[in-house]
């Protein structure tokens, strides 16, 4: 998943055909490694793809999956940046500073396997 969003926010960020080292830069970025074979195999699989229509066609078979709503993925995706970023500014407000474990509800967590 980390890959696929690195070569995402490339495309995003103005490259029609991401490198290797394009991604490896995003990821890099933010303290997280590369395999470069996982790398290869996403850039090969989305190589000459449009981006937009390949995001498209995921929420249409999203919402064909039995239980999922019909909720847009924008609507996910800001409730997973805002929930993180609300804990944030409780704990700025004087939360416990010994509880500093990472439970999952990080946004580095949003990147893992």
């Amino acid at each position: 998943m980390r890959y696929l969003a690195a070569y995402v926010l490339s495309v995003l960020g103005g490259k029609e055909s991401p490198t290797e080292e394009n991604i490896q830069t995003i990821l890099g970025s933010v303290g997280v490694d590369c395999d470069s074979d996982r790398v290869s195999m996403v850039i090969k699989q989305l190589q000459g793809k449009n981006i937009e229509e390949i995001i498209s066609k995921g929420q249409s078979l999203l919402a064909s999956v039995s239980g999922a709503s019909s909720t847009p993925v924008t609507t996910t995706t800001q409730e997973a940046v805002t929930k993180p970023l609300a804990i944030a500014k409780e704990d700025d407000k004087g939360g416990d500073p010994s509880d500093d474990s990472d439970d999952g509800e990080g946004l580095l967590s949003l990147f893992d396997d």
